[in-house]
């Protein structure tokens, strides 16, 4: 039964496995090369296989590659002519972007090859080298993909790049940033009226980020409401008594009754709007607007 490649290959299938079970089988299972192409295809831990391989098997390219698609550790473990082969790595990354952290540094200095990653992960902008984590159109676009990636403002904290140009064309690609990047940078951006009416304008939860002072800014908070009813969340709680601020919130996105205040949710023109556009906003109507067959 251990020789069995078979009983084998019913071991680790699971994608979710994580203990591997090849010290339970005959090692010479380890050099059939049909068998250990189906069984480092199987899951993460049917990859460690590779990990006990015969050399000829750690040179064989589709065997490595296969690995490296459930593991990209695997990439680690390859012989080390295909670890010089730039195509071979390419190919690993192409199938597993995890990779290119234990890709050759010419891979990972690689402009167009780090782009193609981030395109399919945005988190490959870490494993790019130094010399690209500072390249700023890569910046932005990791910005611009995901404004809530820690790694990307925790790396650019000390970066050259922090300019307070370089910062309003963050912002202009990813509003949403802004409160990342008022964390890292010397400049007070959410407390600066018009940027933050710009930001508010294509990102209305980017009010979360501005001052307080701002929070209070009718202009600014009835701007960011009319792109994301729910941002009157972050207004101030004299403006979410104001009842053409909270008609605006509620016309954009019903549910955001719920941040109004007490008074404008027993309104019934108020409730109206909101369970027009969204029926669920009955959950926020006061009770006694509940018997109102009109709503």
């Amino acid at each position: 039964m251990r020789a069995d490649p078979d009983i084998a290959l019913a071991g680790d299938c699971r994608k979710d496995a994580r203990e591997c079970s090849v010290g339970l089988f005959d090692c010479a299972l380890l050099s059939d090369r049909d068998f250990l192409l189906k069984k480092v295809g199987q899951s993460w831990a049917g990859a460690q296989w590779l990990l006990r391989a015969p050399p000829e098997l750690l040179s064989d390219r589709e065997v490595v590659l296969t690995a490296v698609e459930q593991d990209a550790k695997m990439l680690k473990v390859a012989a080390d002519e295909l670890k010089k082969d730039r195509s071979f790595a390419v190919s690993a990354i192409d199938r597993n972007v995890e990779a290119l952290a234990f890709a050759p540094e010419e891979c990972r200095g690689d402009r167009e090859i780090v782009r193609k990653a981030m395109e399919k992960d945005i988190r490959a902008f870490m494993s790019a080298s130094q010399r690209l984590r500072e390249d700023p159109e890569l910046v932005k676009l990791a910005v611009k993909k995901d404004p809530d990636q820690i790694d990307v403002f925790y790396h650019l904290r000390d970066s050259q790049l922090l300019t307070r140009e370089f910062c309003l064309e963050l912002l202009e690609e990813a509003p949403g940033a802004l409160g990342l990047l008022q964390g890292i940078s010397p400049f007070k951006f959410h407390d600066e009226g018009d940027l933050v009416l710009a930001a508010v304008q294509r990102d209305g939860m980017a009010l979360l980020h501005a001052s307080k002072r701002l929070r209070r800014d009718l202009q600014v908070v009835l701007a960011a409401v009319k792109q994301d009813g729910e941002a009157l969340r972050f207004a101030s709680g004299d403006l979410r008594g104001n009842r053409s601020l909270v008609l605006a919130a509620v016309k954009q996105h019903g549910k955001a009754l719920r941040f109004a205040s007490g008074e404008l949710r027993s309104d019934r023109n108020v409730v109206l709007a909101a369970v027009k556009q969204n029926g669920e906003a009955l959950r926020c109507v006061s009770t006694d607007l509940l018997e109102d067959r009109a709503i």
